[in-house]
């Protein structure tokens, strides 16, 4: 019989929940770990000690305490089992005796003087009571090492001196080992990028699924694109050169269970804001809409390469859950808000910094910049040090690359992709996989015309303002927005309005004019900003820059009468230079719905040499008033041939 050192009975209860390691050959060690746990068996099941010595020629001393080893606990808390029976440095023969021994004399070191441990890694985790040196090398943490060892009284015939190396090799076999051990603590001493990856990913359990139902899940991010556009800038002289702008930034909802892309925004901000992430999900969500191709050789696929164009039954189908960094944009509380309430979807926030956790969206940006944007002659290529990156303003320059090519590229290209068989799809194509789910009854939920309605006004915003005006002072009644008067006829004729408060209907991408509602939601129409802000289209941003302009006091104050044009103006002064400025400009001159591309006929036409040409050609200010820069052009060249003749 064996032993009665142990309870055989809770041995073998205990014994079912012990895992067998993996052995990937059959070598000596690996013999050595076979015949341990031959042994260890056989006492469980109850036989002698001498007859397993016999089949085993493990000594019978030795036996019961493989088992007390599969017994011990690891450092967190885990039963060790038949782990704790593989053969480690100490059965490798005697190369290891000298590392072995002098190991032995390091930890025994350690144990006689607790506070040099504490020294140890104070020092290299960086811990202020310690140094102030931050990520100490295990060279100057070795000399500090033994600085101390003299100063806890140790001789030079004392360990760590009287070694040929000092102790250096157990100190960094001491470092290794609690690198090892403490992740969380020795992840301080890393980059920021790999810190990041190191706490938030590859620990604990996954809490969510993988989707498998179309729109069930989505993953949404930001890129900048790895391309230089220009946009037109006119000389003090007259002429026209384009010159390149800030790069722009590419927002997808990716489709989790099928990969297909199903929605995105561009923009040409420098950093996107909330209202791009709001564009990017409501483009997921309506009836896409096709791009006329001014590009040779850009064309959709026979299905449309989207979702709703291959699948119109798709049109406003509905996200179940959208995956977001926490980046600021997607954290502001507006965006939030609308998501939850107008789409119906869940939010789920991933780690700060971790695009490791949204590895879809992440793979789908980096196929499109190798597939398309790295292949065009502007690129600035994946790093400073790409190869492919070869003078990207330069070439911008030369092929006149504008923003509306990079709408026009990232299309085609988007539809190129959700048309391209996936390795992660078995071969087929992301298209053909949500046809796959489609036809299987994998319907997403369709908007209703309550939620329609909401999606269509997703990005639009609401505020409160209060009525003003005083019947006494002949002021009108009129509401106050971003530094500008709004009114329309039913507000501005009724008195009893001054001091209400209303609610205002805004949509951010052009606030020449809101609509008004009472508390109570009764409509009292669209309220049109006073001068130039409600003639000219233009979004809340640039708004926040002009008033910014006008604070800042960067033009006379007599020019503000026509603050839009008076940005535009500064901007035209600074486009040369700043690139960013050229950059707002090409961004306004996209939020005027007549878009007007600068050309040497309006600029004849500025205020003065208007003004003088209109003079010397007996034109009176008032038959030219309302008409546009073309316009009286036509007219001062009428009258100067009716003086040639």
């Amino acid at each position: 019989m064996a032993s009665k050192k142990f309870n055989l009975s809770d041995l073998r209860e205990t014994q079912i929940t012990w895992s067998i390691p993996l052995l990937s050959d059959v070598d000596d060690k690996n013999n050595l770990f076979i015949k341990r746990r031959k042994a260890v068996d056989m006492y469980i099941a109850g036989e002698k000690l001498e007859h397993i010595e016999t089949v085993t020629q493990i000594k019978k001393a030795n036996i019961t305490h493989l088992v007390e080893k599969c017994l011990s606990y690891d450092e967190n808390g885990n039963m060790l089992g038949y782990s704790a029976l593989l053969p480690g440095p100490r059965d490798s023969g005697k190369k290891n005796i000298a590392s072995n021994t002098t190991r032995g004399l390091f930890e025994q070191l350690l144990a006689t003087y607790p506070e040099l441990e504490d020294y140890i890694i104070g020092n290299y985790t960086g811990n202020v009571k310690y140094t102030l040196e931050k990520t100490m090398t295990i060279s100057t943490l070795h000399k500090r090492f033994l600085l101390k060892c003299h100063d806890l009284g140790l001789s030079d015939n004392d360990y760590p001196f009287n070694t040929a190396n000092q102790g250096e090799r157990s100190l960094r076999r001491f470092i290794k080992d609690y690198e090892n051990k403490h992740i969380n603590v020795i992840s301080a001493r890393e980059s920021k990028d790999a810190k990041q990856k190191l706490l938030s990913t590859g620990y604990g359990e996954k809490y969510n699924q993988n989707a498998v139902m179309p729109y069930a899940c989505v993953q949404v991010d930001g890129h900048i694109i790895d391309l230089i556009y220009t946009t037109e800038v006119e000389l003090n002289d007259g002429r026209l050169v384009s010159l390149p702008c800030s790069r722009c930034w590419l927002f997808a909802v990716i489709d989790v269970a099928t990969r297909v892309v199903i929605g995105y925004s561009l923009s040409q901000e420098l950093n996107y804001n909330q209202y791009d992430v709001l564009h990017a999900i409501q483009n997921s969500i309506l009836p896409h809409k096709q791009i006329n191709f001014s590009i040779p050789n850009l064309s959709y696929p026979e299905n449309g390469g989207f979702p709703s164009t291959a699948f119109p039954q798709l049109n406003y189908a509905l996200i179940d859950e959208i995956m977001l960094d926490n980046a600021k944009s997607h954290l502001a509380n507006n965006v939030v808000t609308k998501l939850i309430h107008d789409t119906g979807a869940v939010v789920n926030f991933g780690s700060v910094a971790t695009p490791e956790t949204r590895g879809i969206v992440e793979r789908l940006f980096s196929s499109l910049e190798k597939r398309g944007f790295h292949q065009v002659p502007a690129t600035t290529g994946g790093s400073a040090t790409d190869v492919k990156r070869k003078s990207p303003e330069a070439s911008a320059i030369k092929y006149k690359i504008t923003f509306d090519d990079i709408t026009e590229l990232t299309e085609a290209l988007i539809a190129e992709y959700n048309t391209t068989p996936h390795t992660s799809l078995y071969g087929r194509t992301p298209i053909e996989e949500l046809e796959s789910k489609l036809e299987f009854g994998m319907m997403p939920e369709i908007a209703n015309e309550a939620y329609k309605k909401r999606i269509n006004e997703l990005m639009f915003i609401t505020r409160e303002a209060t009525v003003r005006g005083n019947k006494a002072a002949g002021k009108r009644p009129y509401i106050q927005f971003m530094g500008a008067q709004y009114r329309n006829p039913v507000l501005s004729s009724d008195f009893s309005f001054v001091s209400k408060k209303l609610l205002l209907k805004i949509n951010p991408d052009d606030i020449s004019q809101v609509e008004a509602f009472l508390l109570d939601g009764t409509s009292i129409g669209i309220l049109k900003a006073n001068g130039e802000f409600g003639t000219k289209s233009h979004s809340l941003k640039s708004r926040k820059l002009i008033n910014k302009m006008v604070s800042d006091k960067r033009s006379p104050s007599n020019r503000f009468a026509t603050p839009i044009t008076t940005f535009e103006t500064l901007l035209k002064e600074r486009a040369v230079k700043v690139k960013k400025a050229r950059t707002r400009l090409d961004i306004m001159h996209r939020e005027s719905p007549e878009k007007k591309t600068i050309s040497k006929t309006e600029n004849l036409f500025n205020e003065d040499v208007r003004l003088s040409q209109i003079t010397s050609h007996g034109i009176s200010h008032e038959s030219v008033a309302g008409l546009s820069a073309e316009e009286i052009y036509n007219l001062v060249k009428g009258k100067e041939g009716d003086n040639q003749c």
